[in-house]
Formats: structure tokens, C-alpha cells, sequence
């Protein structure tokens, strides 16, 4: 029994002993700060911890959606709370991601042992260990935070026990496979797609079907809650991201470099030798047919199939079933070929990945604007025109929520200058990817020292950056000639408002009143009339007739009125849906069609607190009352950044069917 076991307990142990050295290593060296994806699954794992410490309970499995991505299970994310207190958690996380890493090609060799003839077990799975576990191209996500190392680490212990189970004919480990499969549910939404060929291997005997029936109940039971919650606002955002990747310059469905993606990147896992060796293995392995043998090649190559066909392309994406190549090939070759695959993984593993000591100053961005602009019980905007890999404003965000910075917001808005920014951050150099042409023209502007922006921006601290570029951050002169007196503009665009006949009175520094006869918004075709509000904390900068807002601290809304039947009009436009709105005893009745049943809602308005308060009284299907609980949606009506970023004071609204009105 020791001679039987001795070779992959031997190999187990210097593999982890190997990783462990490695990961102590990368910890110590590696400087960069995270890119965007680990810096937003970092921020996910922040945003769960503080729903802990509010007591929010929902929000516990409720996953707050993130610009460009959509939302992701909390399994991983839940792992990753332990490291939030350490100093560096984007570095720390490397040792999270061992523990997947060890489980991911741990699984894989369980699956040879299984596989190979026997008396050849332990010399297979030993096997498998090396080749997958020195993989520099499986490892090349290690050391960042992704929920795809745990997705591939669930998804490949669940075949583990699948095979164990001899396709769902014993109870015990069918069980467990689907504790496994839950796991891999819960840590990204792709795992159903991995697990299917083991789905339809089960389905060829009514005692299969029935310990399969059990197991997905098990998984079902994990995951129900978060997809329950999160799916409405996820599959939209799912799509987007899917249907995204030729836009992105990712190659056209029917094309080679579509086809070759990924056996491209095998190539970078194994070397050119030895996966021509472990094709041709997996040939051999198949002329000795099982289900168990097929269903392993079905993982494989189903895998390969659909994230071939899916437009968006990155090798993590078909990295939970990389490994069943190794398990399966392996399993089934003579002791000379494995020591050849061996040797050769031996020796392509110089290719791993390095740490890099270069010194990205991200945290001396945020130290910088701390001393400059957050004092006590103040806020500053950074606009950050840069979107490099690791200077970039979701890295950004993520360690100014990680340091405590509350008052620093990011946002800006970008039109001949950085408008609403009390600082800008640069990069020269090539400033990254997916910038738009705003963008693009300022840093422009921003290279000619005669130019708009240099006249109103001037640089407050330079770092050499290790690509041989620099991160510059500019803020406004001292002393630039604001706007101080009374002003008219028969038109304004502010952000991507458009307002009409605008008159601006001083009222003291920084103290405006506006007037404007019309205002139109871009979500909502519903112009605003009669607007008349005072402005508190502006910066107002006046060029060639053009209004540009450096900064505002508040909008007092003194007055405004919005049509009725043209608000109900611009609801119907931008839902879809027939909308009618009407009064009764004093709320807001808004009505609508589905189908052939009529819904109708009871609204009320009220200003408690600094905050907008909006009950909802009642609802109405079909004229039925429906047993809904009494609910109050409550606004803030503080600075809420980018998209807001200034404190609003709302005089008593009014509600009727015929107008919306605010103040006298």
C-alpha cells in the first residue's frame, strides 16, 4: 500500500512545498496594484463586509452591479473577506488563490487515478500533478484576485466525485458531487455550462437519474437565493458583456484565429511538445472506451466548443476544464511517456510568470490628494484620464475604499475641460485602453502648453512610472478669474442637461441664483420649466461664452415645474409600457397595461430628514387590491458622485395629474 501510494504523496508534498516558496516570494516583491477585474471583485468582497457591519441583511447576498461588469455569485468573494484587513489584500489574495490552486490540481489528479489501469495510479496522478501544477499558463491568473480559480477548483472536484460516483450510481458521492457542483454555481454563473456532458451521462439508467435529481436539488437549494435576488439585473449585463467581444477586437466566430484561440494558450500551458503529446494521448485513451473516459473528453471538448462560440474571448474563460486533458491523457499512458511529460512540464515551467518589483504609485496618488484636499469634513473629485492596467480609476477607487478615503470621489465630467474635478490624474505616454474622444482630446490638450487645460490646470506632482512614462496630477491655479458677476446665456449645457434662457445673479462668493425658462434632460424628454434655484460652493469659469463648472457644494431647488401629460408621456416612451397618471385623496395614481390586466400604484412625496421620501400606499391588479407591505423608498439627497456630485435641497413638491411642481 505505501509503494502504491508513495509516488503522488511525494510529488503532493513538493508541489506545495514549491507553490508555498512561490507565493511568500510573489507577496514580498510584486508592487502593482490591482487591475480592473481583481480590483472590482475586491470591492465586492468591501461591499459585502460593510453590509455585515450595517446589518443589511439582503445586501449580504444582494450583489451591488459595477460599470461594465455584471454581477457575480459570492462564494469566492466571501473567501476573500479574511484578507481585507491585511495591508495589501490584492497581494495577500495569492494565498487564498493557493488553496484553489492546490484543490484545482489535486482534483484533476484524483480524476487519473481513477482513470488509469490499475498499478498505475499513483504514477498518473503524480504525473498530472506536475504537468498541471507547474502550467505557467494555468497559473497565470494565480496571483490576482478572480472567482474563475475557484469556478475551475469546484468545477473539476466535482467531476472528481462524479467519477468516484460512477455517474451518479452511488448515492453518497453523488451527494457530495453536488455539494461540489453548488460551490462552483455560486462561485461564477458559467459552472452549469461545464457540468452538462456529466448532466447527460447520468441520464442512462433510472437509479442515475434519481441521484442526479438529488444532487442538483442540493445545488439548486445553495444557489436559489442569490440567483433569485440578482438574476433580473444580471442576464441583461451578462448579454452585454457576452455580445461585446468583437467590438473589442476579439477575432470573428468563423475564423482561424477564433478556432486556434485557446489551443493557443494550451500551448502557452504546456509547451508546443508535450501537448502534441498529450493530444495524441488522448486519442490513445479513448480506444480503451468508458463513460467514465468519455464523459472527462466531453467536458473537454464541450468546453471548448461553446467558449469558442461566445464572442468575448480570455483564456480564464476555459480554464476549468484545461485540466481535463492532463487527468485524462495521462491516466492512460505507459511510464515512459509520463516521464517525458514529466520532464518536458519540468522544463517549460521556466515560462512561469515573474513578480514585478516595479513601483506603481497608486498609493501616493491617494496620499497626495489626502494632504492636499481631504481635510476634515471635506470632499474632492478625481478624474482620472488614464485607463492603463494598473492606473486606472476602478484600481483607483478600490484602494481609496480600502484606505478609508470617505470624501475622495471619482468621477468628473469630461467636455473642453474636466469639469466638476478638484484634481486630474494623467499618464503619459500610452495612457491605456477603451478611452473615449473626450478623453483623448484632453490629454491632447494636455501635452500643448498653450492650451485651455494648462491655463486653468496646473500639475501638482509628478512620479516616474516603470514603463518609462509619468503619472502627473493637476489641479486648478490658485487665482483663476471666476465668474463674479451677473450673467445671461440664451443657452447652457451643464453635464448633459440643456438649459434655456439662463440667468446666473451673485449673490455673495460662491453664491449664485439661476433662472432658466426650460430645462431639458437627457433619460427623460420631460422638460422642466420655470427653474429657479441657488447655487452654494460654485466654481464657475467663463470662456468665450461658455459656462464651465469647476466645482458646486450645493443646489437649493426653489422652484420648478414639469408638465403632467408629458411626463407621462416620457415614462411611456422610456418603459415601454402605457402610462396615465392621476390624483386621488391626495397621492399620485400612476397606471398602467400589462396585457389585458391594468396595475395601478399610489405615490406619495415627502422631504424628511435632507432625504426624499416616496411611499407607495397601495397597488391595484386587475382592481384588486394587492396585499403589498407598506413601503418607503428613501433617497439621499446628499452628494452622491459621479452622477451627482453636490448636495440637494428640494423646497415641498406637489404632486397632481396635471403637474409636478416644487416650491411656490
Amino acid at each position: 500500500m505505501l509503494r502504491r501510494w508513495a509516488p503522488v504523496c511525494l510529488v503532493a508534498l513538493v508541489l506545495a512545498a514549491v507553490h508555498c516558496a512561490l507565493a511568500i516570494r510573489w507577496w514580498r516583491i510584486d508592487r502593482r496594484p490591482p487591475a480592473w477585474d481583481p480590483a472590482v471583485h475586491l470591492g465586492t468582497a468591501l461591499d459585502y463586509r460593510q453590509a455585515w457591519d450595517e446589518s443589511r441583511w439582503v445586501d449580504l447576498i444582494r450583489t451591488t452591479p459595477r460599470p461594465g461588469h455584471p454581477q457575480y455569485p459570492f462564494a469566492y468573494h466571501y473567501t476573500l473577506l479574511p484578507l481585507l484587513g491585511s495591508q495589501s489584500p490584492h497581494r495577500a489574495v495569492v494565498f487564498l488563490n493557493l488553496l484553489y490552486f492546490l484543490l484545482f490540481v489535486g482534483s484533476a489528479a484524483w480524476i487519473a487515478w481513477q482513470l488509469a489501469q490499475p498499478g498505475g495510479e499513483s504514477w498518473a496522478a503524480a504525473a498530472v500533478l506536475i504537468v498541471a501544477g507547474l502550467s505557467p499558463g494555468l497559473m497565470e491568473k494565480f496571483r490576482e484576485a478572480f472567482p474563475d480559480l475557484a469556478l475551475a477548483a469546484w468545477t473539476a472536484l466535482a467531476y472528481a466525485l462524479i467519477v468516484r460516483s460512477r455517474g451518479f450510481t452511488h448515492k453518497g458521492w453523488s451527494v457530495a458531487a453536488g455539494l461540489a457542483a453548488g460551490l462552483a454555481v455560486l462561485s461564477k454563473w458559467g459552472a452549469v455550462l461545464y457540468l452538462l456532458p456529466a448532466a447527460v451521462w447520468a441520464l442512462r439508467s433510472r437509479e442515475s437519474r434519481r441521484h442526479l435529481g438529488l444532487a442538483m436539488s442540493l445545488a439548486a437549494a445553495m444557489a436559489l437565493p442569490w440567483y433569485l435576488i440578482n438574476t433580473p439585473a444580471m442576464l441583461p449585463r451578462i448579454w452585454n458583456s457576452v455580445t461585446l467581444g468583437h467590438k473589442q477586437g476579439h477575432p470573428l466566430t468563423w475564423t482561424w484565429a477564433n478556432w486556434w484561440f485557446y489551443p493557443r494558450w494550451l500551448v502557452d500551458c504546456f509547451g508546443a511538445p508535450a501537448l502534441a503529446l498529450l493530444a495524441g494521448g488522448m486519442l490513445w485513451a479513448l480506444r480503451g472506451f468508458t463513460p467514465a473516459r468519455l464523459c472527462v473528453a466531453a467536458w473537454f471538448a464541450f468546453s471548448y466548443l461553446f467558449c469558442t462560440l461566445v464572442p468575448s474571448k480570455d483564456y480564464r474563460y476555459f480554464l476549468p476544464a484545461a485540466v481535463a486533458l492532463p487527468a485524462l491523457t495521462l491516466s492512460s499512458l505507459p511510464g515512459p511517456a509520463l516521464a517525458l511529460s514529466a520532464g518536458l512540464a519540468l522544463w517549460h515551467s521556466r515560462q512561469m510568470r515573474r513578480p514585478d518589483p516595479g513601483a506603481w504609485p497608486a498609493e501616493e496618488v491617494l496620499a497626495e490628494i489626502e494632504k492636499r484636499g481631504l481635510g476634515p469634513g471635506r470632499s474632492a473629485t478625481l478624474c482620472v484620464l488614464a485607463n492603463h492596467e494598473y492606473l486606472n480609476a476602478t484600481s483607483l477607487t478600490w484602494l481609496a475604499r480600502h484606505r478609508g478615503l470617505k470624501g475622495l470621489h471619482f468621477g468628473g465630467y469630461q467636455s473642453e475641460l474636466p469639469e466638476w474635478s478638484d484634481f486630474v490624474l494623467v499618464k503619459t505616454g500610452h495612457p491605456g485602453v477603451f478611452l473615449s474622444d473626450a478623453t483623448h482630446g484632453l490629454l491632447a490638450q494636455e501635452r500643448d502648453p498653450g492650451s485651455f487645460f494648462r491655463s486653468v490646470f496646473i500639475a501638482a506632482r509628478r512620479w516616474p512610472l516603470p514603463d518609462g512614462s509619468q503619472a502627473v496630477l493637476y489641479q486648478p491655479k490658485s487665482g483663476l478669474a471666476l465668474l463674479s458677476g451677473q450673467r445671461r446665456f440664451p443657452e447652457l449645457t451643464v453635464r448633459k442637461a440643456r438649459l434655456f434662457d439662463v440667468a446666473l445673479k451673485p449673490l455673495g462668493p460662491g453664491r449664485f441664483e439661476l433662472r432658466a425658462s426650460r430645462v431639458e434632460l437627457p433619460k427623460l424628454d420631460a422638460p422642466i420649466r420655470d427653474l429657479r434655484a441657488e447655487l452654494s460652493g460654485a466654481r464657475l469659469l467663463e470662456r468665450e461664452g461658455r459656462l464651465y463648472v469647476l466645482g458646486l457644494e450645493k443646489v437649493r431647488l426653489l422652484r420648478a415645474r414639469q408638465d403632467g401629460r408629458e411626463l407621462a408621456q416620457a415614462l411611456s416612451r422610456r418603459s415601454g409600457l402605457p402610462i396615465a397618471l392621476s390624483t386621488s385623496d391626495g397621492a399620485l395614481m400612476a397606471s398602467t397595461r400589462l396585457g389585458p390586466l391594468t396595475l395601478e400604484l399610489s405615490l406619495t412625496t415627502a422631504i424628511r430628514d435632507g432625504d426624499l421620501h416616496v411611499g407607495v400606499r397601495g397597488a391595484r391588479l386587475a382592481g384588486l387590491s394587492l396585499p403589498l407591505p407598506s413601503l418607503n423608498l428613501r433617497r439621499s439627497l446628499g452628494p452622491r458622485p459621479p452622477s451627482q456630485p453636490y448636495a440637494l435641497e428640494l423646497a415641498p413638491i406637489r404632486l397632481s395629474a396635471e403637474r409636478l411642481s416644487i416650491g411656490s
